[in-house]
């Protein structure tokens, strides 16, 4: 499929703000610009792009105000915050043109409702970026929750692109593909269960989830895969810790936590010097298909405080299409035996049978995929 793509500039050998019949104007050639708050601007160079510094605004909300060149060719801005989330925290991002003063909504709430720290990404179209503005930042919290903001231009291209890669939009950097979603304000909610070349990929959550506490999935099969992969998002982990994960009360190890590029922004130190990150990370496990079975089945994350999961779904495979191939003649390694598989006491009140108050929530599967029934856990205001 050929199709067009926005990419990010990163030469720095491209000119980067003209002046074009008396007005200031910026071409999309130039990297990335990261500001953080407070600001302080004494004495330093006016990063490329920007008309004037930032300032902090306090009309009845905090706010942050960035004011920007127009740019002179099509292209869009990707802006990454990374901010302080909290409960009931509301971020919006707007875009004020510069003159006539018209606000444009660009983002209704970063904020995600969780604590700790976060960062979100969002697009800002080039309807706004032809007429000189300022990206404009307000919340309800009394101090500032923004800590860092990256600006990064792009600019429209052409590529080659399966179909799978409808859902992409933005290639910010060498590292980042972002699709619609990861760019919407919108909650995605429950997902539909999907099942594609063989693959039968069971969502078990819908919205995010705390870790406070233990958390149980449970779920029935009609019969055992062949093989499983979990996957999910986490947020607040340490960057050395990994989630706990235990199916029918066996411990799987170990789990792969994704490890952010250094220059994608979100690294932070804590006050003891510690290096963490701020916003979501993959992780994804390889579970033995023997853990599971025929019937009812549980998977259960252990407490872990302050950390939350999302998007948290079983990639099953029950068919021959799509199956793992077997090589033959393989000489095996030493001839030390492989330790045997430990066996963990189910964390939640020594019981298997779930957790009071979790009702048992039916979801209809795919005529074309094998039975599956998840039963998601009841979400409560305090976890949100």
């Amino acid at each position: 499929m050929h199709g067009r793509f926005i990419f990010g500039k990163l030469s720095r050998l491209a000119i980067a703000a003209t002046v074009f019949l008396g007005f200031a104007t910026l071409s999309v050639a130039q990297d990335a610009v990261t500001l953080d708050f407070p600001q302080v601007a004494t004495g330093t160079v006016l990063p490329v792009g920007l008309s004037d510094w930032p300032k902090e605004t306090s009309l009845g909300l905090s706010g942050i105000e960035i004011p920007l060149l127009r740019l002179n060719e099509e292209g869009a801005l990707l802006v990454t915050v990374v901010f302080q989330d909290d409960e009931d925290r509301i971020i919006q991002a707007k875009w004020k043109t510069a003159g006539s003063g018209q606000e444009v909504l660009l983002s209704n709430n970063l904020a995600e409702g969780v604590r700790g720290w976060n960062q979100r990404t969002f697009k800002v179209p080039y309807e706004q970026l032809s007429e000189a503005g300022s990206l404009v930042f307000e919340t309800d919290a009394e101090t500032q929750p923004v800590k860092r903001v990256t600006l990064a231009w792009t600019w429209l291209a052409e590529v080659f692109m399966g179909t799978a890669a409808q859902n992409v939009e933005v290639v910010p950097d060498d590292h980042r593909v972002l699709t619609r979603q990861d760019l919407s304000d919108i909650v995605a909610g429950a997902v539909p269960d999907a099942w594609a070349k063989g693959i039968w990929k069971a969502f078990l959550q819908e919205n995010k989830e705390s870790l406070d506490e233990a958390l149980e999935f449970s779920f029935g099969m009609d019969k055992m895969p062949q093989a499983v992969v979990l996957r999910t998002k986490v947020l607040g982990l340490p960057l050395d810790a990994t989630p706990e994960i235990w199916v029918n009360g066996q411990q799987v190890t170990p789990v792969s936590v994704q490890v952010p590029d250094l220059a994608s922004g979100g690294y932070f130190k804590k006050p003891d010097g510690a290096l963490n990150y701020a916003g979501w990370r993959e992780a994804a496990v390889n579970i033995p298909a023997s853990y599971f079975k025929a019937g009812d089945n549980s998977v259960v994350f252990g407490a872990q405080r302050g950390g939350y999961l999302k998007e948290t779904f079983l990639e099953l495979n029950f068919d021959q299409e799509g199956a793992p191939f077997t090589i033959q003649g393989e000489h095996p390694s030493a001839s030390t035996p492989a330790p045997a598989t430990p066996t963990v006491t189910f964390p939640i009140g020594g019981s298997t049978s779930g957790a009071a108050g979790w009702p048992s929530v039916s979801g209809a599967p795919s005529e074309s995929g094998p039975t599956l029934i998840v039963v998601p856990p009841t979400t409560s205001a305090a976890n949100l």
